[in-house]
């Protein structure tokens, strides 16, 4: 028995040890993203981004014949069609090649502070989303979490004299897009992201058709561009199967702290490897969103801390009532045993 149950926990303790070391990788090649666009920034935004789009087709293809499952395309496809749910998809893709343009643009524009700072944002956005739109409750530490990253994003946006728009940008246009990805309900991340990116086909393909008619196309410019262009597709690919992969074997609190990762990778590449701007403010305003998302993170251990004082105290009160109500009880016997003797 003892065997076997130090087994089990072996066996748990490797699987979470896969987990993490997956969600490592996949949070590690999104954060270094920046450095591989930075490659490209002679290409026009727009043009990348359409690129991207048919190389994350092709590739997630290739991965789904050859891990035999071509099939869940269709049965997808169908499942959305049954449940009327087409529209929702399409609206889905657009907020996410809305959120890819985003990351292209800050980091070909020298912003990739800013999107280091959407990326932190991001999963407070998908709160106040949950609360808008599927009336989640939010406990009091987790609202002063949100609040000191609201003051976070309004002191940026005073210091710069308008909002921060590109790291809104990208944490909203992430966020709905996860909102309307929980409302569709595909589980399958491999055959969800071949379909996001065959509906955007019928967009991309025409649009560098035309640039390619215009003669203003990149790719057959030179072969290290044609090479790089091609290679968006596994680096967008790549980080997401290792994180479906790493999700399945992790508990949601470690997923949640490790995606930190990413923004953090961001913010050393902007500030340190391509001398972006980090002031006073800057300082300031990331403090304010540290110490909001740290707020948020603990929250639930705060929420079960409290709450198992609260359950601890009640079954005292409890406990004191009921051997209270016993010697009451006990001395009405007695006096009664006394009266009838």
């Amino acid at each position: 028995m003892r065997v076997c149950m130090g087994n089990i926990t072996m066996k748990s303790m490797n699987e979470k040890q896969k987990g993490i070391s997956f969600m490592l990788l996949a949070y590690f090649i999104w954060g270094v993203h920046p450095v591989y666009w930075k490659q490209i920034d002679d290409v026009p935004s727009m043009e990348v981004l359409h690129h991207r789009v048919i190389w994350c087709f092709i590739a997630s293809l290739v991965a789904l014949f050859c891990t035999g499952t071509l099939k869940t395309v269709k049965d997808t496809w169908v499942d959305l069609c049954k449940e009327k749910k087409i529209g929702l998809f399409i609206l889905a893709a657009v907020m996410l090649n809305i959120n890819w343009l985003a990351n292209i643009l800050a980091v070909q524009s020298g912003h990739i502070v800013e999107s280091s700072l959407g990326s932190y944002i991001n999963p407070l956005v998908n709160v106040l989303l949950g609360v808008i739109f599927l009336r989640e409750k939010l406990s009091n530490w987790q609202k002063l979490g949100v609040f000191l990253a609201f003051l976070g994003v309004l002191n940026i946006g005073i210091y710069q004299g308008q909002p921060p728009w590109i790291s809104l940008g990208i944490a909203f246009s992430f966020g709905l897009y996860g909102l309307l990805k929980k409302k569709i309900g595909v589980k399958k991340a491999l055959s969800g992201m071949a379909l996001e990116s065959a509906v955007m086909c019928f967009f991309s393909v025409p649009y560098l058709l035309y640039l390619w008619a215009k003669g203003m196309d990149h790719f057959f410019s030179n072969g290290h561009t044609a090479v790089l262009l091609m290679g968006a597709g596994l680096i967008t690919l790549i980080p997401l199967l290792l994180f479906s992969m790493g999700v399945l074997l992790l508990p949601l609190s470690i997923a949640g702290f490790l995606q930190y990762l990413n923004p953090t990778i961001q913010l050393v590449l902007g500030v340190w490897l391509y001398q972006e701007n980090f002031s006073m403010a800057h300082g300031v305003s990331f403090s304010f969103i540290w110490l909001g998302v740290l707020l948020f993170s603990l929250s639930d251990r705060f929420h079960f801390h409290f709450n198992k004082k609260d359950r601890g105290m009640n079954q005292k009160i409890q406990k004191s009532d009921s051997e209270m109500e016993t010697r009451q009880l006990e001395g009405k016997y007695v006096k009664y045993a006394g009266k009838t003797q």
